[in-house]
């Protein structure tokens, strides 16, 4: 191995910008693991990566530990749409994985970031979060061993489609307790779980429990998705019933254009964001709605969960969520998200660059980062929609909202409008 030692000073531009990975990028050692790994041939970096990232264990939910409900479900769209909130482990604040974010609220630094977040909501908010701080120093000094949920925990929200054809698809789906409010709640809706959606590469962890519990159902999602789900042996069928990676006319797979065409009939609009290497984001479209994952980030300005809103204040009044509170400002720090473009720096240096280390990769000569952008532009011009979910956020988006903010956070990919 040559040169496997991090860089120093390297600076990643973007248009007229960069900025400095050795104060906003992966820590020293996280580097030093990446430039390694890089060194090696494809095919032993891959089988590496997938070996690093499948399935092994299912998140840990309230059930598990507190045997409370841990899934709360509310109606989007009467008779169609319903967001099931799953309180699971909070692997950031509770079980200390801040390396990636490079905002710690341990140091003196990182404190004054997130209350400079904080700010951005007004200043009984800067009140809030130093309580908050300090509970979480109380937090530290009586930690115990396990998993702590009993300190406080976070969410993924997984939605569940009511079909033109009378049958269920379950977007983001995540694990299903037997017995538990949410297995009763599908079974009293009396429809077939058909279609098994997978918003983005990164969401795997419950699938395996999902696909064993619906082994009928058809699963849709991208080749990253499937390489980590093969590595375990998840997958009934070995495979993607729909692989959205392969575009429609690729796909020579005579079962699998038959399940495209049988899902865009039932009122299903599929777009695959190309070039996102990354998390490989998987939006959809049914209705009147827009499904996505890991593509929405910090919401622009004129957002109306920014101004104030039920589920924001929520959060801000109930003093069991006060390492969700702290866990959002962290997020949205200038510490851990660009100011311009309110998108985690992660992001950047992930796509720009480690994007050799993801598991799937573009033809030779392709910049993912122009790829994403036209996959993005195209995808804000299609899809009709007058309102979006998301999986990391409580509140509903409107078109606008959803669009301005999709924007502000991707831009930079070739400096120009998305919308």
């Amino acid at each position: 191995l040559i040169n496997i030692v991090p860089c120093q000073n390297i600076k990643l531009t973007m248009g007229d910008e960069n900025f400095d990975l050795d104060k906003y990028g992966p820590t020293g050692s996280v580097r030093f693991v990446f430039k390694a790994i890089g060194c090696l041939p494809r095919s032993l970096r891959k089988s590496i990566m997938i070996n690093i990232q499948k399935p092994r264990q299912r998140s840990v939910d309230v059930y598990d530990e507190l045997k409370r409900d841990p899934y709360t479900i509310e109606e989007i769209l009467p008779g169609k749409i319903w967001q099931v909130t799953y309180e699971i482990e909070d692997p950031v604040i509770i079980n200390g994985e801040q390396s990636v974010i490079r905002c710690n609220p341990d140091t003196e630094e990182g404190v004054e970031s997130i209350i400079r977040s904080a700010q951005r909501y007004g200043t009984d908010k800067v009140d809030i979060v130093k309580r908050d701080l300090e509970q979480y120093k109380i937090y530290k000094r009586s930690k115990r061993s396990g998993r702590n949920l009993s300190y406080g925990s976070t969410y993924l929200n997984s939605f569940i489609v009511k079909l033109n054809s009378g049958e269920l698809l379950l977007y983001c789906p995540v694990h299903i307790h037997d017995d538990s409010s949410l297995d009763r709640f599908l079974k009293e809706l009396g429809c077939e779980v058909k279609w098994l959606v997978l918003g983005a590469s990164n969401h795997t962890l419950s699938i395996p429990s999902i696909v064993k519990k619906f082994p009928l159902a058809f699963v849709v999602g991208t080749s990253g998705a499937e390489l980590k789900l093969q590595a375990v042996s998840a997958l009934p069928r070995r495979k993607f019933d729909i692989n959205v990676s392969k575009d429609d006319h690729d796909d020579d797979d005579e079962q699998s254009i038959y399940l495209r065409r049988m899902l865009r009939d039932s009122g299903v609009e599929l777009f695959y964001i190309r070039g996102d290497i990354v998390t490989e984001a998987l939006i959809i479209q049914v209705h009147d709605t827009l499904f996505e994952a890991d593509i929405l980030y910090k919401h622009y300005d004129d957002c109306s969960c920014v101004r104030g809103g039920s589920t924001t204040e929520s959060l801000f009044q109930d003093d069991r969520f006060w390492n969700r509170r702290l866990g959002k400002f962290m997020f949205e720090s200038d510490r851990a998200v660009h100011p311009g473009y309110g998108l985690p720096y992660y992001r950047f240096w992930s796509l720009i660059e480690i994007s050799h280390l993801q598991l799937t990769q573009l033809p030779r000569g392709e910049d993912p980062r122009r790829e994403m952008a036209r996959s993005l532009r195209d995808t804000l011009s299609r899809a009709q929609f007058t309102r979006a979910c998301s999986v990391h956020s409580l509140h509903i988006l409107t078109a606008d909202e959803f669009k301005h903010s999709v924007n502000w956070n991707w831009r930079w990919l070739d400096m120009t409008t998305l919308i």
